[in-house]
């Protein structure tokens, strides 16, 4: 549509700090896409959402004037107090004079948002916070160098290796990067412009695979620092002894965490959904002081009608054991589980311990997330490994062991204090 209205930013194609809207993907699955947004915002201030059609062709595309203002109207609606509207406007505004894309004012939007819901108290002074106004700084400290040096010679030729020096001293510095991949970021071919050619599809692999391990950097790092936040809320409830060592030698979600090294191809066994599986099993063993059963766990699992206490009839020739058990085997094969059903399954497991419940649920919801990271890198490396295999080796599906070990100490740290 050539005079449409786009009503979403385009996001910077870069991952350091990914959009706002890709974090709540990863996070969130479908309800975290903008069609699911707009339609809860809609729901929850009793007005109507445009079409979902409408909404999925927003997210990427542009729409007519009167679709945005449907869309505006719902978002006016949703947050009805003029004077934060504001604010965030003039917070956002520092990015939007940059005239370039980024990230960072979709997180200054968003944080600025959750600052009004449950959401935001709890993220409040928290590390995860933190790290994330960290990354949101240096992404603009880097994105005024990028304007600065376009203005300073705005007619001339610029020349590639000032700006390569300058990207490979920003991973350096901010990243885990491997340093091999930066490294060969030099060494890309910036003269090649036809698509065919080897030199171009090269460099276009080196840069897709300088993302991934950027996006890996981006959510290995918020894991490691939500395992710090955890940290200080067991500490808060008085119950840090009983996972101190776990925490110090894995972080929180250590024991879930792909085991596969960069040139293996992660087994279903290995996702981190299916290893939690494995990690309860082993806790509630543990707690029992006897082997727990994968069948006795599933005795905890709901079926329906449970939640409306309705009576279920199983099938002729299923028992109610049966039935949960071969629903529990399909979680453990991989099959994603209705997030209420989840939810009450992990209560009956929790039932009487609230910080267990707390922590499992915080588990989940890290593997579930995690799952669906791990999804779209495979699709990713997939097409660059079949050109390239001698690329597999910077694969960093398997590196969050890596970046734990730059928090040990702050763990151990949180443990003597």
């Amino acid at each position: 549509m050539k005079n449409g209205t786009m009503v979403t930013l385009p996001p910077l194609d870069v991952f350091f700090l990914p959009h706002v809207s890709d974090f709540l993907k990863i996070a969130l699955g479908d309800s975290g896409s903008f069609p699911r947004l707009v339609e809860t915002m809609a729901n929850t201030a009793g007005v109507k959402a445009p079409h979902r059609t409408t909404l999925k062709k927003a997210e990427s595309e542009p729409v007519t004037r009167g679709a945005a203002m449907k869309i505006q109207r719902v978002w006016q609606a949703s947050i009805p107090d003029k004077q934060f509207l504001e604010s965030i406007e003039a917070a956002v505004e520092p990015w939007n004079g940059l005239q370039l894309k980024n990230n960072g004012s979709s997180w200054v939007a968003a944080l600025a948002g959750a600052d009004k819901s449950k959401i935001g108290s709890a993220l409040k002074g928290s590390r995860v916070a933190s790290f994330l106004e960290k990354r949101m700084a240096q992404e603009k400290s880097f994105l005024d160098w990028v304007k600065q040096e376009t203005c300073r010679q705005p007619n001339k030729q610029h020349d590639p290796a000032v700006w390569i020096r300058r990207g490979q001293e920003f991973l350096r510095e901010y990243t885990l990067i491997d340093p091999e991949l930066i490294s060969l970021i030099a060494e890309i071919d910036h003269t090649a412009r036809d698509p065919e050619s080897a030199e171009w599809r090269s460099g276009k692999s080196i840069l897709n695979l300088v993302n991934h391990q950027l996006r890996v950097d981006f959510y290995y790092t918020l894991l490691c620092e939500l395992a710090l936040d955890v940290a200080d809320y067991l500490v808060v409830q008085g119950a840090y002894e009983a996972h101190k060592q776990q925490l110090v030698d894995q972080g929180f979600v250590g024991d879930i965490a792909p085991r596969s090294s960069a040139l293996e191809a992660l087994s279903e066994q290995d996702r981190p959904l299916i290893r939690l599986f494995e990690v309860w099993k082993y806790r509630l063993s543990a707690l029992n002081g006897c082997d727990f059963s994968y069948r006795r766990m599933a005795s905890y699992l709901p079926l329906p009608g449970d939640s409306a206490g309705e009576e279920f009839v199983s099938p002729a020739g299923y028992t109610l054991a049966m039935l949960k058990y071969r629903k529990l085997k399909r979680w453990r094969s991989g099959t994603i589980p209705d997030l209420s059903d989840l939810e009450t399954f992990i209560a009956r497991l929790c039932a009487g311990h609230d910080s267990d419940h707390y922590l499992a649920w915080m588990k989940a919801q890290a593997a579930l997330a995690w799952g669906r990271l791990i999804d779209e890198e495979e699709a990713t490396l997939s097409s660059i490994f079949s050109a390239h295999p001698d690329l597999q080796r910077f694969n960093a599906i398997g590196f969050y062991s890596k970046y734990w070990s730059h928090y040990q100490k702050q763990a151990a740290d949180i443990s003597a204090a």
